[in-house]
């Protein structure tokens, strides 16, 4: 009884493997797009725990129409539309150093998604919507940008 709850939300976890923190809401989308059973009003509980230095729970209520709320489809045209990094994209995109003094620091365009950081200024994180036709594609500046601020990292 315990695995046939537990299995509709590793589904999308096998998939895409560790994502640290992400996997918690990978994990709750997941169970919401292949539980064959109508979670609306029950009690959900999702837990993760990171390398013995802390962990999260929290719970929540389903709430009625979830199922028409929940754009299962989208999830998994997204997994199954990934683009496989080869070790030197892997490394040329995870293998850079974050802005210290507010210098301007923009990041590598790979095919993401919807959304991607286009990289920092002046302490701001900017994240630029990428329309699916020019996903992945370099070049023209995005109008579709929004600012955030950014954590200031400490003085060495």
């Amino acid at each position: 009884e315990l695995q046939d709850q537990i299995e509709p939300s590793l589904a999308y976890n096998r998939i895409n493997g560790n994502a640290y923190t992400a996997s918690l809401y990978i994990g709750l989308i997941s169970l919401l797009d292949h539980r064959e059973l109508d979670l609306t009003n029950q009690r959900v509980g999702i837990f993760s725990y990171g390398s013995g230095c802390m962990g999260a729970f929290f719970g929540g209520q389903i709430l009625p129409g979830y199922r028409e709320a929940v754009p299962s489809r989208v999830h998994q045209t997204l997994l199954r539309d990934r683009k496989r990094l080869d070790i030197e994209e892997y490394e040329s995109f995870y293998n850079h150093s974050l802005p210290v003094h507010g210098e301007t620091f923009h990041t590598p365009r790979y095919r993401t998604g919807a959304f991607r950081l286009a990289g920092i200024e002046n302490h701001q994180r900017i994240y630029e919507r990428v329309p699916v036709a020019d996903a992945g594609a370099s070049g023209a500046e995005n109008p579709h940008r929004a600012y955030a601020a950014a954590p200031v990292a400490p003085h060495l």
